[in-house]
């Protein structure tokens, strides 16, 4: 299953891990096979991934039809997607389920310095290594204990 890490913002972030927030609108995405796991990073101020979301499948409509079609499930305000959606044709619209907030959140330094991943503008795919260590950090294991792992192999 392929395993995505996906910058949203603070508020986007917490209401997807909510499930009060089932759609996520993109400029662009790439066609990936679903379902597909999604890590949600939580941009400045959290800047930490906060949990997984499903990626349940994408849709592709004109961007001036977006507020119609998603409106009650993207938890924005018309003028500010109009602003993000400003030209461009087709937007991307992430619709996603199974929403799970992890007991613990995986820090920026943690990531950088022990699981070697950059949070990314938009969007990066996991490789399965780095997602293990992503679920063993939202598990509560120490980065004394992650080092001594990624050492060994």
């Amino acid at each position: 299953m392929t395993s995505i890490l996906l910058s949203v913002r603070p508020a986007f972030a917490h209401a997807l891990l909510a499930g009060t927030k089932t759609v996520e609108v993109r400029r662009r995405f790439p066609d990936v096979a679903t379902p597909a796991t999604i890590y949600v990073y939580s941009s400045t101020p959290d800047r930490a991934v906060l949990g997984t979301i499903e990626l349940e499948g994408i849709d592709r409509p004109l961007a001036s039809s977006v507020w119609d079609l998603y409106r009650h499930e993207i938890q924005i305000h018309r003028q500010p997607l109009e602003e993000y959606l400003e030209n461009v044709n087709d937007a991307a619209i992430l619709r996603v389920r199974s929403p799970i907030r992890w007991p613990k959140a995986v820090p920026l330094a943690l990531l950088r310095s022990e699981i070697g991943l950059e949070p990314p503008q938009s969007f990066r795919y996991v490789d399965s290594a780095r997602e293990e260590l992503l679920r063993l950090c939202a598990n509560g294991v120490t980065s004394t204990t992650l080092s001594a792992l990624t050492a060994a192999g």
